[in-house]
């Protein structure tokens, strides 16, 4: 757990003068975005001796997190001029003026008997003023999560947005030839480390399209066992415990959770059509949402505030994207391109949706708003799918293969199409799903 010690800023601030310039605040939605460039010093220089390389290494994860993003740029540490402890006390602004720094971190390690402790304070180097300045104090063994937290301060403080860095990812594990493939459940955090699987990876077990709930103790996914029957399970992540919901006859994706956790959007095909239906967990009831008759109705998305769902439909003859109430109304096109759109996500700011869209001879990962307006492309490869938002609504994380025949990977990109960055995985890795924020 990590524990607050107090906000230096308050008192800090004062010994520095107020200057006349505007706050350095990372703007995103300019048509050239540059990123801002950030010095980072090393947590770890002042401190005692065992607590040197713990502080090394906690810099790092708080550089990587943040350059991951796409919005800063790390200048150079070895043309730094001031150390780690002498920035905590005065920065010298001119000197990281010089080096062209706009924002500027700093920060130290302690021993505190079984914990560790660590200040930082975050600074605008042209405005000559301090934005944020923390103590806190965690467990050595969450040495990690700590150095998380401070990259989510920075990043929130500097972009007014949610970090997501003290997030995990599940996906789907899979190896083996084509004809023998087998496939697995894993989970890791959000920059790769702590991995481990979840389930065994039976050859004869299909696993596809896990999702979190809302409140990211359990994961639902499909699962096509040796008999080809498919169930829904649920996975509880902190017991290892899994639950079938169901059966359902003709599902043919994974269940969607709505946001409040009590209901699964889900499709199930019979009788040559495959409609959209809602499962609602407490009551055990299935509630049908679409009926156009002999069309293909898939890959159901709840909007944020739950009340409305986005899906895709060959109702025109083509899969196209609409959106539609929860009640039995009929669902409205927003999609009129060529091509055929798949696996649409609404962000959770409410404001966009991703989706994946194959056209001349390519797919492509792109975002549109909720109107199906300001269509715009981030990505494109020999194939791409099951794209799924960062829990702040700025990064998209999605599986990509470059060549016919070639690994599947994860990547992530952000909203405006900066930084794509690779998410390792031993193994191939498909259908990875975003955790909520997880709390202390």
């Amino acid at each position: 757990m990590i524990r607050l010690i107090s906000k230096v800023f308050l008192a800090l601030i004062l010994c520095f003068p107020m200057s006349a310039k505007s706050e350095l605040v990372v703007d995103i939605t300019r048509g050239q975005f540059r990123p801002v460039p950030i010095a980072i010093t090393n947590f770890g220089e002042g401190a005692p001796l065992h607590m040197n390389n713990l502080g090394q290494e906690m810099t790092q994860v708080i550089i990587n997190d943040l350059v991951n993003t796409g919005l800063f740029d790390l200048v150079d540490p070895n043309a730094y001029i001031q150390k780690g402890p002498d920035v905590l006390m005065v920065p010298r602004f001119q000197d990281w003026r010089i080096l062209n720094s706009e924002a500027l971190l700093g920060g130290q390690v302690s021993d505190d008997g079984d914990n560790i402790r660590v200040e930082f304070r975050l600074f605008d180097v042209f405005a000559e003023r301090q934005l944020e300045g923390l103590a806190m104090s965690a467990s050595k063994k969450d040495w990690r999560k700590l150095a998380h937290t401070i990259a989510d301060a920075v990043y929130e403080r500097l972009t007014g947005d949610k970090g997501y860095f003290r997030t995990q990812i599940v996906y789907v594990s899979e190896r083996g030839p084509q004809e023998k493939r087998s496939s697995r459940l894993a989970v890791m955090d959000q920059d790769g480390e702590n991995h481990h699987f979840l389930t065994s990876g039976n050859v004869y077990n299909d696993i596809q399209s896990p999702h979190f709930s809302p409140d990211g103790k359990s994961v639902a996914y499909l699962e096509r066992g040796r008999d080809k029957n498919t169930h829904v399970r649920v996975m509880n992540l902190h017991s290892g415990d899994t639950s079938i919901l169901g059966p359902f006859k003709g599902i043919e994706v994974s269940p969607q959770y709505s946001p409040d956790g009590q209901n699964l959007a889900m499709s199930i095909a019979e009788d040559g059509t495959t409609s959209i239906y809602e499962y609602n967990i407490p009551t055990q009831k299935l509630n049908r949402l679409t009926k156009a008759l002999g069309s293909i109705d898939v890959t159901p998305y709840y909007s944020p505030d739950g009340s409305k769902i986005v899906y895709v439909s060959d109702q025109a003859g083509a899969a196209k994207l609409y959106i539609k109430d929860r009640n039995f109304s009929v669902g409205q096109r927003i999609t009129f391109n060529e091509g055929s759109y798949q696996t649409p996500v609404w962000s959770p700011r409410g404001d966009l949706i991703a989706f994946t869209r194959r056209a001349h001879g390519q797919f492509y990962l792109g975002v549109m708003n909720t109107d199906g307006t300001g269509e715009r492309m981030l990505a494109k490869s020999f194939y791409i799918d099951s794209p799924e938002w960062a829990p702040n609504g700025r990064r998209i994380l999605y599986t990509r293969q470059d060549s016919p025949g070639g690994p599947h990977k994860l990547f992530s990109i952000d909203a405006t199409g900066y930084k794509e960055v690779r998410h390792q995985t031993p193994e191939e890795g498909t259908f990875g799903t975003w955790s909520p924020l997880i709390p202390d």
